[in-house]
């Protein structure tokens, strides 16, 4: 399905129907949201229009009974409307209301006015994962849990978190929490007891390259195979052709523009049911297919000169000697590091290590991947370097394939020798020693 400005449609074999109904009165800068509630999908868009649903066949239809509402939420046996008005009119940006009959009744649960005053910004999206929900504000986070009784929910402000102002630009990670881009230009995770945020180097990108007017636009997608979330960015004002791809459970990423296309809405579905995940954008109407949904290894290339490869870096990490919490000792010599990847015949990979946040990657040295015996699965590589006096370090690892194998790292860990006699350091990089 597609929302636009004034209609809904429907794709069944690369042909569009039409199957709005009555007509929406909505605007290209809308923000559309949706939720799925006991198998039939819930729609607003932004509130230009009441709540509407769509269970599969025939038109759109629209709720009587619903308030306008510019984000809705699925969520313990509820459908939720945020940010709501009575008229069309006036909203209520902290406010929300629940049924559990949403096509039919918005007073039978008794009580089932929230607001989440918690701070004073206004509301920007929900997002549920595992059993905690999670109502996003344009100044912090609120977490929304089922208590039952006559009280139902309890809220509570996630302390410390700060809010998103591109409440498309957000993913559920399954059970591990709610990937999202803050207002500090940095993205994410909240998890049902904290906020963590994510690898330095993507808010650098961020905080330098994102058109900031623009912000609330950015849409964002999630691979859960990949375990990879995409985020795609305004770069000016044409539009979103700026892409980040992060993989959320090991930090790698990856930084890409289109400088063509910028793209409207994406979303990340499969074909069939036992289909790999596929990645579609679209630009105005037109969809475009961004990651194909068959695997293809690194080494394939439109030519055969080509000799491709790819690198991941670790971003800054620090030896800390922790007590109670407390660094008691940070000052070390990087010795090196140890890398497990699957065995390969004919790949390679090359390991190199920059110090104290300068971007002048040196010490680096080549291995192949080969097995040491018939029956290894696993190579173990011991990267040796003189003891280098640091308090930060950044590994790089570069990935050559071969013409039928991948690099594929599986685990890794750091060499460094203590100075016991340096404690709670705080050295720049023009001091560090060389």
């Amino acid at each position: 399905l597609r929302i636009g400005p004034t209609k809904v449609e429907k794709s069944t074999g690369g042909a569009w129907t039409d199957i709005t109904g009555t007509a929406l009165t909505g605007a290209t800068t809308d923000i559309p949201q949706w939720a799925m509630y006991r198998d039939v999908l819930y729609f607003t868009n932004y509130g230009q229009d009441r709540m509407r649903y769509w269970n599969g066949s025939g038109n759109t239809t629209e709720i009587a009974t619903a308030p306008w509402a510019k984000s809705i939420l699925s969520y313990y046996g509820f459908m939720f409307a945020f940010y709501v008005s009575t008229d069309g009119t006036t909203f209520e940006p902290r406010q929300g209301l629940y049924s559990e009959d949403p096509q039919n009744d918005w007073t039978l649960c008794e009580g089932n006015e929230l607001n989440f005053h918690e701070t004073q910004g206004a509301i920007t999206t929900g997002a549920v994962f595992g059993r905690t929900a999670l109502v996003v504000k344009e100044d912090g986070l609120v977490y929304l849990r089922w208590i039952g009784g006559p009280v139902r929910f309890a809220q509570e402000l996630a302390k410390g978190a700060p809010g998103s102002l591109a409440p498309l630009a957000g993913q559920s990670i399954g059970e591990k929490g709610y990937l999202y881009l803050g207002t500090d230009y940095q993205l994410w995770i909240a998890t049902a007891n904290d906020v963590i945020a994510m690898p330095p180097k993507v808010k650098d990108i961020l905080r330098n390259d994102l058109y900031r007017t623009n912000v609330k636009y950015c849409r964002s997608c999630l691979n859960e195979e990949q375990n990879t979330y995409s985020l795609f960015f305004p770069l000016d004002s044409g539009g979103n052709t700026g892409r980040i791809t992060l993989n959320y459970t090991t930090g790698e990423f990856a930084y890409s523009t289109y400088p063509s296309h910028g793209w409207d809405a994406v979303e990340a579905f499969r074909w069939a049911y036992t289909s790999p995940v596929s990645v579609v954008g679209v630009v105005n109407t037109t969809p475009y297919t961004l990651d194909v949904d068959t695997v293809k290894n690194d080494e394939i290339s439109a030519s055969s000169d080509v000799v491709p490869s790819r690198y991941y870096d670790t971003d800054w990490l620090q030896y800390a000697n922790m007590n109670e919490g407390r660094v008691m000792q940070a000052a070390a010599q990087f010795t090196g590091a140890g890398l497990i990847f699957d065995s390969a015949n004919y790949a390679k990979v090359a390991i190199s290590v920059a110090l104290d946040h300068k971007n002048q990657f040196r010490f680096r040295k080549v291995y192949d991947l080969r097995k040491k015996h018939v029956d290894d699965e696993y190579t173990t590589i011991r990267y040796d370097t003189p003891p280098l006096q640091c308090e930060w370090v950044n590994v790089r690892i570069e990935f050559f394939p071969s013409v039928t194998e991948n690099p594929v790292l599986r685990a890794g860990w750091l060499y460094f020798i203590p100075q016991p006699d340096k404690r709670d350091i705080n050295r720049g990089g023009s001091i560090s020693q060389e």
